[in-house]
């Protein structure tokens, strides 16, 4: 008896293999881009006390490589703010946010005339946050991870007479 495998089963198991041996995006951790190797720290988020959440303070200096920060672990139902703060509000610094790879920012802008920047919203996962300066400027850099936020679902009923969805009422 002849066996001849099924025409299915080859790409079947290359995609199966592509899956499993590392068919995911790169996460915004240290990468290589080009010729640049920005520096690039991990970001440790501490329990704040006064706020709750996590929050993670750091100061530095951003220049035209910049400095690379990134966060782990963040979650989408939790507040999140991330602020940058110029020492010197006439040396302007660049400030890009990055989810998946550190070539393409989700999020970007500049810090204003005071010398702020600010990104409140929510993330998932793994935040990057990119910094440059045209000219050395000094900086703080704040990320502030909220507690959850609770969210409550109705439970829902459906009527085997009418299609119509009817929410519980307390």
């Amino acid at each position: 008896m002849n066996y001849r495998p099924c025409s299915i089963a080859v790409p079947l198991l290359i995609a199966m293999l592509a899956l499993v041996g590392g068919g995911q995006d790169a996460t915004a951790q240290p990468l290589e881009i080009g010729e640049i190797e920005a520096p690039v720290e991990e970001l440790a988020l501490e329990p704040d006390t006064d706020l709750g959440g996590r929050l993670a303070v750091v100061q530095g200096s951003a220049d035209a490589e910049g400095r690379r920060y990134y966060a782990v672990d963040i979650r989408v139902m939790s507040p999140t703010v991330i602020a940058v703060f110029a020492d010197d509000p006439a040396k302007p610094i660049e400030v890009s946010l990055h989810r998946t790879v550190w070539n393409r920012p989700e999020a970007s802008g500049t810090t204003d005339a005071e010398g702020n920047y600010e990104f409140t919203g929510r993330l998932e996962s793994t935040v990057g946050i990119w910094l440059k300066a045209e000219e050395p400027s000094d900086y703080h850099l704040m990320l502030w991870v909220g507690d959850p936020v609770p969210v409550e679902v109705p439970p829902i009923f459906f009527d085997n007479d009418r299609p119509v969805k009817q929410t519980a009422k307390e």
